[in-house]
């Protein structure tokens, strides 16, 4: 089985460019097409990289 997991590091605040993968999320879009994503915003990219 593939594994369609993938995890959306969106800026570290959130704005209107994020809402098509905000809105996918939140109505099951991509469940049902068997995709399993997940989106942080609370995150800076400045820590990712320590």
């Amino acid at each position: 089985m593939m594994n369609n997991a993938l995890t959306l590091t969106l800026e570290w605040f959130l704005n209107p460019d994020h809402l098509p993968f905000i809105a996918g999320i939140h109505t099951g879009a991509y469940q049902k097409s068997e995709l399993d994503i997940a989106a942080l915003s609370d995150v800076h990219y400045a820590k990712l990289w320590q």
